[in-house]
């Protein structure tokens, strides 16, 4: 597959090949996946290359791949450690305007970036925004596992109520129906 190829390239550092890998399969009309573009933005990441892996982002997205959770994360890790705070500042607000809300990798990495920096004040309010939210997705949490309570609750009673209006009724008949008819064959063989 692409994407074991791609993978395996990167593994061996050897990214340009990757990378035409990538180029050469959208040339045959192969779609990579989201998950060949990722490895090839870690292995960019990782040695440090952000300018690659910004290239490979845009490459990302012009393929219509829509940055996954993955593709955010890596990003945010990659310019935090790399001392550039303020673009993984906006890779994460851009991520959350397109619906990827930051998790705590993301958080995570973005207070690492801060502390490497040494800017203190940065790292307490991003910590705060982040607790923040937390609660926020925590009541959202709340919320939604309250109202699949409540529908499971109502599911239950219209459940409980159509199984006792349907008792001593068998298939739409009156479930005394054959009783009678067992009563008297048991009736006249004794």
């Amino acid at each position: 597959s692409i994407r074991a190829g791609v993978s395996t390239c990167s593994k061996l550092g050897r990214f340009e090949e990757a990378e035409k890998l990538l180029l050469w399969s959208r040339k045959i009309g192969v779609r990579a996946g989201h998950g060949a573009f990722n490895r090839l933005l870690v292995g960019y990441v990782a040695r440090g290359d952000m300018l690659a892996a910004t290239r490979i982002f845009k490459v990302m997205r012009q393929n219509s791949y829509a940055p996954d959770r993955v593709t955010w994360n890596t990003l945010i890790w990659g310019f935090a450690h790399n001392g550039d705070n303020k673009r993984a500042e906006a890779a994460l607000a851009q991520a959350r305007l397109q619906g990827c809300p930051p998790d705590a990798r993301a958080w995570s990495s973005l207070l690492h970036g801060y502390a490497r920096s040494g800017d203190m004040e940065k790292a307490e309010q991003s910590l705060q925004e982040m607790q923040r939210q937390q609660a926020q997705q925590t009541r959202q949490y709340q919320a939604e596992l309250y109202r699949y309570h409540d529908g499971l609750a109502q599911w239950r009673s219209r459940q409980s109520m159509n199984s006792s209006s349907s008792n001593g009724k068998s298939e739409g008949r009156d479930s005394s129906y054959g009783k009678a008819e067992e009563g008297s064959s048991s009736n006249s063989s004794s």
